[in-house]
This record gives structure tokens, sequence and C-alpha cells, in this order.
């Protein structure tokens, strides 16, 4: 049964209390979740970023040595560094007077000075002397 207070039934009030919103305990659970799936996503992110960066790492270095060895074959020495690489063109010749023209290493990502940088933002490790070109980051030097 229901009673009447001052027009209302007691029963219709019960009713619109709970339509107007979620208790302190809903909410909670609510937000905890949330926070759940924001650090899920923010974890798997930062993994597939540093995998993302370790494959660009490799296949960048690979391309870096390539250069470098084509460098040292057509101009019979290596570049004194690896900006060399990007600035200067070579030019292969092929039969019937025709030549193959081309750089050594396409832009890449570089600093205000024109260093190449690797894709953790720093610098690749060159030696003139012997041709060798690695990483700064901790942890793939001897890549």
């Amino acid at each position: 049964m229901s009673s009447r207070a001052g027009g209302r039934s007691t029963i219709g009030l019960a009713q619109a209390k709970n339509e107007k919103g979620m208790s302190a305990l809903e909410t909670l659970i609510v937000c905890i979740l949330v926070g759940l799936l924001a650090g899920i996503g923010t974890s798997y992110f930062q993994e597939v970023t540093q995998e993302a960066k370790e494959v660009a790492l490799r296949e960048e270095l690979g391309l870096i040595r390539k250069a470098v060895t084509l460098y040292s074959v057509l101009q019979g020495r290596l570049p004194g560094d690896l900006g060399d690489l990007i600035e200067t063109q070579y030019v292969i010749p092929l039969r019937n007077d025709t030549s193959f023209k081309g750089e050594y290493l396409s832009t890449q990502a570089t600093d205000s000075e024109g260093a190449l940088l690797d894709p953790f933002g720093k610098r690749y490790r060159y030696d003139p002397r012997g041709g060798a070109v690695s990483s700064v980051e901790e942890g793939y030097e001897a890549w």
C-alpha cells in the first residue's frame, strides 16, 4: 500500500530518487574500472612503442651500415661523418653512356646540427677510422 504525503505517493518518491543517479558505491566501482582499463592501455601502449623503436633501430642501423659500405667502395674511403651520407650523391656508370645517380642515405631524423638521430632521439655513434655505426641508447650499444 502506498501512503499519501502531500498528494504524492511514497512509492513514486522512492522510484524518483533511484532514477536520479548512481550511489557512491556504484560511482566508486566505475572509477576503479576506468582506472584499471587506463592503466592496462597505457602499459600496452608503452610496450608496443618500445618494440616499434627497436624494429626501427635495427632497420636504420642496417641501412646506415650499407650506406657506409657503398660510400667506401665508390669513394675509396670511409665517410668523415654520417652527414656525408646524406649530403653526397653517387653516380654509377652503366652501359650505353647512361648512369645511375642516387643518395647514399635518404634524409632521416636529424638534430639541429644535422646529426642523424636514432629512434630513441639520440645521435648515432660513428667511428670514421673503422666505419662502425651503433646506437648510444643504453642496452642497444652492441646492436
